[in-house]
C-alpha cells in the first residue's frame, strides 16, 4: 500500500491531503507542487466504496451472527467504518482526466 503521486510531477501525496480530497464531494486533488488537477480513476473510485461498505457490513453480520448486543453491534460497525476510512488514501488513484464511473 502506497500514497498516490501526481502522474505529471510525481509529488506523492500525504495522507491527509488524500484523505481529505476523498472525503469531498469533487474529489479533485490539486497538486501543490504542479497545479494540475488529478481525478480519481473509475477502478479506484469502486473500489474505494467497496472497501469501506464490505468491512462495515462484515461487522454488522458477524456480530449479530454471535449474537452480540446492540451496543457491541453498533461500536464494531463504527470502528469498522473508521478504520476504512482511515485507510482509504492508500488504494486510491488519480490520473489527469475526469472519466466516467461506467
Amino acid at each position: 500500500m502506497k500514497l498516490p503521486t501526481c502522474t505529471s510531477c510525481h509529488y506523492q501525496f500525504t495522507w491527509k491531503e488524500t484523505l481529505l480530497t476523498s472525503l469531498k464531494f469533487t474529489r479533485i486533488l490539486k497538486c501543490p507542487k504542479c497545479g494540475k488537477n488529478l481525478y480519481p480513476t473509475p477502478k479506484s473510485r469502486t473500489k474505494g466504496t467497496l472497501l469501506i461498505a464490505i468491512p462495515i457490513v462484515a461487522a454488522s453480520f458477524i456480530s449479530s451472527m454471535i449474537g452480540a448486543d446492540a451496543a457491541v453491534r453498533i461500536t464494531a460497525i463504527i470502528l469498522a467504518g473508521i478504520l476504512s476510512v482511515l485507510l482509504s488514501p492508500y488504494y486510491y488513484e488519480y490520473i489527469e482526466e475526469d472519466k466516467p464511473l461506467w
